[in-house]
């Protein structure tokens, strides 16, 4: 199942009785769409694709920040998944409950929580490659 089409099971499903969020919401006169809102809390979602290609995908552009800061200042809380986050449902669905109160997150996401462990162990690597690299110079002790 495709992650868009599972995020929006996550929404019916474990938001209780939250009203649905409506889908490609204009937010202003530039005529933007959030791809997910619930406007009468100036709540949004959007869900970011790309963020696997080499620059990012076309979310990682000034036009997208843009929008994002236009929706700032018009008093809108965005909150950004992407594909690999929305695989998490439960994590998912307490930030946006959370957002939706105003409150912090029960939980951190073991997903991102992963992406770092991996980049740390990484870096590392890297470390450890570079030392084996580098002569190992011995002075004598006279």
């Amino acid at each position: 199942m495709k992650p868009v089409a599972k995020f929006e099971i996550i929404l019916r499903t474990c938001l209780g009785g939250a009203p649905p969020p409506r889908r490609e919401y204009q937010f202003c006169s530039r005529k933007w769409l959030f791809d997910y809102a619930w406007p009468d809390c100036r709540l949004a979602v959007e869900v970011d694709g790309g963020t696997r290609l080499v620059n990012g995908g076309r979310h990682n552009t000034d036009a997208d920040r843009e929008k994002c800061n236009v929706a700032a200042a018009l008093g809108w809380r965005v909150i950004h998944l992407s594909g690999e986050l929305l695989k998490d449902s439960a994590y998912c669905a307490a930030l946006i409950l959370a957002a939706s109160k105003g409150t912090e997150p029960p939980l951190q996401c073991p997903i991102v929580q992963a992406q770092r462990r991996r980049a740390a162990n990484v870096r590392r690597a890297k470390v450890l490659l570079d030392l084996r690299k580098k002569p190992v110079s011995v002075q004598s002790c006279e």
